[in-house]
């Protein structure tokens, strides 16, 4: 029986994990700093699927012997948990969302357009799992 590298080796598996998330995170500033030109909507909402890609490797990261259903419904409470945050208005709250890293990594508003491009970013993500957990 043929065993499970990711599950042998959980450190290979999250340095491979980190490295995924870290490209995720530059690919995700550059989309959305870098590339003049970019349609509104392509602007938007690839910055959202590669944001929910990054929130998917992280997870595994912390998380490298699960099965990606686990990872995925982590993934879609995590993105919607975000996504709805906007809805709660603490004072502190506000005030890192008008920071750059707040407007990032949380957003300014509640918008439901949003899910379905995280979901994409987060089965994309599970998906380039699967694949390099293959190699």
């Amino acid at each position: 029986m043929k065993a499970d590298r990711g599950l042998i080796f959980p450190a290979n598996r999250r340095l491979r994990l980190a490295a995924l998330a870290t490209a995720t995170i530059v690919a995700g500033l550059i989309w959305r700093f870098s590339l003049p030109g970019l349609p509104w909507f392509a602007w938007k909402y690839g910055g959202s699927l590669l944001w929910a890609a990054m929130v998917y490797f992280m997870i595994a990261v912390v998380m490298p012997k699960a099965r990606w259903p686990m990872l995925l419904l982590i993934g879609f409470i995590c993105v919607a948990l975000v996504e709805y945050s906007p809805l709660y208005h603490a004072p502190w709250l506000e005030a890192f969302r008008l920071t750059l890293a707040g407007k990032l990594i949380l957003g300014k508003v509640f918008s439901v357009w949003n899910l379905p491009a995280y979901w994409a970013g987060l089965i994309a993500a599970a998906l380039l799992d699967a694949i390099v957990k293959r190699r």
